[in-house]
């Protein structure tokens, strides 16, 4: 009786681990036949166009911008007399990047009034450089409060088209070196850093809106050279306000960059405005470069500093290991 009790024991045993193997078998069969019918239907959907959507990218000139963060742009070139009225021209670029034709497009372009407050028949200077024909595409300015706002509207952009933003835009200093009186005769100079704040927004049928803030920047440049000299000399200032504003464990351990967008062009005289002189500075698009600098000293030095205190502990804990020892043999004679 004990005897088959065992025998059924180890049938029901046997049959139970066969049924768990099967279980598992039949399962990761159904999860293989699953992934693959919804592989071969995602497939048959690319194949068929039905998942390509218009996937539409700003950019300056040839770099592209990021609308998930603040875009810093910095522009150089040679100032002048306070009578003279400088007039940029900055290529904002919007480019089809996905497999389907973008239709009822629109581009919003804000920035503050100032920037166009002087520029009266300069508003000429828009550009007609558009991959579309010109007819195709609408534009109507609008001033609501301290900002204008410029509506582009366009029918359609196929996939790997697009279409050039040449606004003009009022360039004014940014930088400013303002002496303080602080009493007994004593003066000390601020430095006085401004922007103007420029947010584009694109959206179309069967696209996610993007919003694309930038900074920009004028600085006073007779070359190329000191107009990267400055933008170091700037980025490297913001990443130490940056550090300096971090808690004390991520002051010490954070690598910090910082990047901006950088050209740097000549004006021209085009003409008089009221008495004064009215110079175009036109950016090309091939002068635009992305310069980024890196602040992680602190962080080699920590690193440094741990290493030195792991190999002094390493040698401190050897020379007690080999005192030990000594004592030990000591005794032992």
């Amino acid at each position: 009786m004990t005897r088959r009790r065992r025998i059924w024991r180890t049938v029901v045993d046997v049959a139970a681990i066969a049924g768990c193997l099967g279980t598992i078998l039949f399962g990761w069969l159904a999860v293989r036949v699953a992934r693959d019918a919804i592989t071969d239907a995602r497939q048959l959907a690319s194949d068929s166009g039905a998942l390509d959507r218009p996937e539409l990218r700003l950019s300056i000139g040839s770099q592209p911008l990021d609308s998930d963060s603040q875009n810093r742009l910095f522009l150089g070139f040679p100032f002048t007399d306070s009578k003279t009225i400088n007039v940029g021209k900055v290529p904002f670029f919007v480019h089809n990047n996905g497999k389907k034709t973008a239709r009822d497009l629109v581009v919003i372009d804000r920035f503050p009034k100032l920037a166009r407050s002087q520029l009266h028949d300069a508003l000429t200077l828009r550009q007609e450089g558009f991959f579309p024909k010109k007819d195709e595409v609408q534009s109507e300015i609008k001033e609501i409060g301290n900002f204008s706002y410029i509506y582009y509207s366009v029918s359609h952009v196929n996939p790997d088209h697009g279409f050039l933003l040449y606004e003009p835009m009022l360039l004014t200093r940014t930088h400013f070196d303002v002496p303080l009186d602080i009493g007994d005769g004593s003066k000390i100079v601020a430095k006085i850093n401004v922007a103007f704040q420029q947010n584009i927004t694109i959206s179309a049928t069967d696209q996610v809106t993007h919003d694309y803030d930038v900074d920009v920047e004028t600085f006073d440049c007779r070359t190329d050279q000191e107009l990267l000299d400055k933008t170091f000399q700037q980025l490297s200032g913001a990443l130490k306000t940056k550090r300096a504003g971090l808690s004390l464990p991520l002051r010490w351990l954070a690598t910090l960059e910082s990047k901006a967008f950088v050209a740097f062009a000549t004006p021209t005289t085009l003409s008089n405005i009221e008495g004064a002189r009215l110079n175009q500075v036109e950016f090309k698009p091939e002068a635009f470069k992305e310069i980024t600098v890196y602040d992680h000293s602190r962080t080699r030095s920590v690193f440094i500093f741990t290493l030195v205190i792991i190999a002094t502990l390493a040698l401190a804990l050897l020379f007690v290991f080999s005192l030990r020892r000594r004592r030990a043999r000591v005794v032992a004679v």
